[in-house]
């Protein structure tokens, strides 16, 4: 990843440089190695972002719903989890996760009109690996996602972060379409 952002970095520099002189007026080098190693950088820039998924820093929701491929959903919560979760854990964050969206749909006078992802990591590393995120709760408004590692039902976590979902069109106005 850092090797590709560099190359990133690097391709607008050696593309000024090739196709200006001293004094910042367009005049296209004619030397060849100039154009060999923008070439090269471009070439190394995207190929290394663009396998980024294969590479394992970029994982896209598939690649996050294929490591935590197992799933409970009810009228509330889609609840996407890995096989570490108990059966009998799982029904129950989704019923928390339920009752947790209802009510800060309450609190806040909304509707209950969306369902919400949540997903829910093995532990911290995974969740770093998979979505690059340790030792913190993210919740995405936009997406109405929640993502976090080492869920129990009952976890006031849980409850705050469903008030982030359900609050943002209370307090910006802002809908999600």
């Amino acid at each position: 990843f850092r090797l590709g952002t560099l190359a990133v970095t690097l391709v607008a520099p050696l593309l000024a440089a090739v196709l200006t002189d001293q004094n910042g007026k367009f005049a296209p080098t004619r030397c060849l190695g100039p154009w060999i190693g923008l070439a090269l950088t471009a070439m190394i820039a995207a190929v290394l972002l663009g396998q980024g998924d294969r590479l394992g820093f970029r994982v896209d929701r598939a690649g996050v719903e294929l490591h935590l491929s197992l799933t409970l959903s009810d009228d509330f919560c889609e609840l996407h989890h890995g096989p570490a979760l108990q059966p009998d854990d799982a029904k129950r964050i989704l019923a928390d996760c339920g009752f947790r969206h209802r009510a800060a749909a309450a609190f806040f006078g909304t509707q209950v009109d969306r369902l919400i992802r949540l997903y829910v990591y093995d532990d911290g590393d995974q969740k770093a690996r998979l979505m690059g995120a340790r030792g913190v709760a993210v919740t995405k408004p936009w997406l109405n996602e929640v993502h976090l590692d080492g869920l129990v039902a009952g976890d006031t976590i849980l409850g705050h972060d469903m008030s982030n979902l359900v609050a943002k069109d209370r307090v910006t106005g802002y809908q999600t379409l």
